[in-house]
C-alpha cells in the first residue's frame, strides 16, 4: 500500500466514542502515528454541537481537512481526493458504517476498511480498532 495518498475517516463510532464523549484511545494513537506523514481527512454528518465538539477535541490540529456535511455524498469524498491530488485507488476510507462511508468509498473505487468494534459479520475488510488499521498503511507511515 505504498501508493496510499489519503485516508478519509468517519467520526462517530470510528474516532469518537459517544459513550465516553471522547476519542477512542486507539483513535488517539492512530492520529498521533499518521500526523504529518499522510493526509487525513474527516467527513462527518452535521449535528447540533458537532463543530464545538470537534474544537473541544482539537481535531483541527490533528487532521488535514474536516468536512461537516448534512448528508454524506460521493461529492464530499471526491472533493477531498481532488484537494489532495489523490486518485480513488490511492485513497483509504475508514469507517464503522457499511451503508454510509464504506458504501461511498466503494462506489468511487476507493479502498475501504471497516472498524468493526462489535465484531459483526461483514463483507468488507475489517479491523477491531484503529490500532489494527495501521497495518493497512505504508511502512513509511507506521
Amino acid at each position: 500500500m505504498s501508493d496510499l495518498g489519503l485516508v478519509i475517516l468517519d467520526f462517530a463510532g470510528t474516532l469518537y466514542d459517544c459513550g465516553t464523549e471522547g476519542l477512542y484511545e486507539d483513535a488517539e494513537r492512530f492520529l498521533a502515528e499518521v500526523h504529518g506523514k499522510i493526509p487525513v481527512s474527516l467527513i462527518t454528518l452535521y449535528s447540533p454541537g458537532r463543530q464545538v465538539l470537534i474544537e473541544r477535541l482539537e481535531l483541527r490540529r490533528r487532521l488535514d481537512n474536516i468536512s461537516i456535511v448534512p448528508e454524506k455524498r460521493p461529492f464530499h469524498f471526491l472533493s477531498d481526493m481532488i484537494k489532495f491530488w489523490v486518485s480513488a485507488e490511492n485513497c483509504l476510507v475508514i469507517g464503522d458504517d457499511e451503508n454510509d462511508e464504506l458504501r461511498m468509498g466503494t462506489l468511487l473505487g476507493c479502498r475501504t476498511l471497516l472498524v468493526n468494534r462489535n465484531g459483526h459479520e461483514s463483507g468488507y475488510p475489517s479491523v477491531a480498532n484503529l490500532d489494527e488499521a495501521l497495518a493497512y498503511l505504508p511502512l513509511s507511515v507506521r
